[in-house]
């Protein structure tokens, strides 16, 4: 009678006692017994395939591990060459533009103060009343070229129909710069339903856009470019500007040595994914170009309007002030040495009154109520408030008041703005004072 199997392990271990060595014989699937003195051990074949076979996938699997970790060192090592190479354009540009900004202080604006200043000295030291007339129209047209110049450089750093009307504003204030410096048409195509928009994504997409049509301009060859403007059903902004210029090779965006291509399209490429934005470039050489943007729509945040109603408003009677034909004038701007100006400007005028000022859109809306203007000069910009949302607001509590728009800007659609909100005229802070004074009568005679 045979004996009983004994498990491998218990032949592996007689194995290491005796020393013996045993003739492997391969025999079934994993048996084990004990033959002629000798200790026979069966291999199970199957379990040492599988064996081979994990080895195998596990010196695959290690392959693939430090040839992953080669490949995203290389990709860190590049990204760094080209983060390091980008900054140093970087300083380059910010130094170009500090040195172009101080060259128009030092060699446009300083010298038209220097000369209004001389003009005013000229004024102090002149008797002479004919004379000082012209010294003041001198002066007048120095200032007047003071303004335009700083005007110029505002808009340059930041158009204010961005910030004033948005996406679209933008969009269509650049259009119309485009065309204006560069003889570049731009055919714009722009959906109705871009706003809300968060602030941010709309800066970006502006900036974004601004540098493709500036690269365009300069670049391609072609004499214009299309632009849709579009919120998808995702709630993602897109726009695509496309022009059928010479093109490019697309790998020079990657490419950390290109000095156009690092900071203009890179550029892009980087801001907007700071926002979960991105960018996607079709282009060959001789094929045109075509650069779709997109970024998340977000929410755009309005300061809340105050609360406020008509039973809370005190109404001031009218009998407190100056009566007869005199007119009654509120001032609001954010500025005190402009609404000091305004009231020097308007108090000599024998039918003019100036009733107060106010420096904010929420102090315009308190006094409107109290004092009971009969015009209101209004600015624009007023750090917590919008001037045509203040616009609109005081005369759909208070109709009979008429406002006037006085600002530094000269978008049409802010102009625009303005009227639809309800402003009876609309002057530039440029304007001669007679037209100033002369808007505001129009206004109380119903022009």
């Amino acid at each position: 009678m045979r004996d009983p199997k004994p498990s491998y392990e218990a032949l592996e271990k007689r194995l290491k006692e005796t020393e013996e060595i045993l003739e492997v014989v391969q025999r079934g699937e994993g048996d084990a017994f004990l033959s002629k003195g000798r200790y026979m051990v069966l291999r199970n074949r199957e379990a040492e395939k599988q064996l081979l076979k994990s080895k195998a996938q596990i010196m695959q699997l290690n392959q693939n591990l430090d040839a992953r970790v080669k490949e995203r060192t290389a990709e860190k090592d590049v990204l760094n060459r080209r983060l390091r190479g980008m900054s140093q354009k970087l300083v380059r540009v910010e130094r170009d533009e500090r040195n172009k900004l101080s060259t128009l202080l030092h060699d446009h604006i300083q010298p038209l103060v220097v000369g209004a200043r001389m003009q005013v000295w000229e004024l102090q030291r002149n008797s002479d009343p004919e004379a000082a007339n012209k010294t003041a129209e001198k002066l007048e047209k120095a200032l007047a070229d003071v303004l335009s110049a700083l005007r110029s450089l505002s808009v340059e750093l930041s158009p204010a129909a961005l910030q004033n009307n948005g996406l679209s504003g933008g969009l269509n204030w650049l259009k119309t710069y485009m065309q204006e410096k560069f003889g570049f048409t731009v055919n714009l195509t722009a959906a109705s339903d871009l706003e809300p928009l968060q602030e941010e994504a709309a800066f970006l997409l502006f900036e974004g856009v601004k540098e493709l049509l500036l690269n365009a301009a300069k670049h391609s060859g072609a004499s214009g470019a299309d632009m849709l403007v579009r919120r998808t059903e995702a709630d993602l902004i897109s726009i695509v500007v496309a022009d059928q210029g010479r093109g490019f090779d697309p790998a020079i965006i990657r490419d950390e040595t290109t000095e156009t291509a690092t900071l203009g399209l890179f550029s892009i490429q980087e801001r907007l994914a700071s926002i979960d934005g991105r960018m996607l470039v079709e282009t060959a050489r001789g094929r045109g170009t075509k650069v779709t943007l997109t970024a998340p729509a977000g929410e755009k945040r309005h300061p809340p309007l105050p609360a406020h109603s008509d039973a809370d408003t005190k109404q001031a009677d009218r009998s407190i002030r100056i009566k007869g034909d005199m007119v009654g004038i509120l001032i609001v701007d954010d500025h005190k040495v402009l609404r000091d100006g305004l009231k020097g400007l308007l108090q000599p005028e024998p039918d003019f009154h100036v009733l107060g000022e106010a420096g904010s859109g929420k102090e315009a809306l308190e006094l409107a109520g109290e004092l009971s203007p009969d015009v209101i000069l209004m600015d624009i910009n007023l750090g917590d408030m919008h001037g045509v949302e203040v616009t609109r607001k005081i005369l759909s509590r208070h109709p009979e008041i008429r406002v006037l728009g006085l600002s530094m800007h000269e978008d049409p659609d802010l102009i625009k703005a303005m009227y639809d909100a309800g402003a009876c005229h609309y002057l530039t802070k440029n304007e001669p004072s007679e037209k100033i004074v002369a808007a505001i009568r129009k206004c109380m005679a119903g022009h």
